[in-house]
């Protein structure tokens, strides 16, 4: 999950992110942990086509090592 913020939907996916952390089927993924669920926040990114080209490069790099 990423966001930006400045985008509208930024409030919504930290209380997103914070059901996730709190439930017992998700785990967030780091560097030495494995997991299903990742959020980034990009600052000063808002809804827009730089800002979902950014994430999408970003997500198949991730996806692709």
């Amino acid at each position: 999950m990423m966001t930006g913020t400045d985008d509208f939907a930024y409030s919504y996916d930290n209380l997103r992110s914070e059901k996730m952390h709190n439930s017992e089927y998700f785990t967030e993924l780091s560097d030495t942990t494995d997991g299903n669920f990742l959020y980034f926040i990009k600052d000063g990114y808002s809804h827009n086509d730089i800002a979902s080209n950014e994430y999408t490069y970003n997500g198949l790099c991730w996806f692709w090592k």
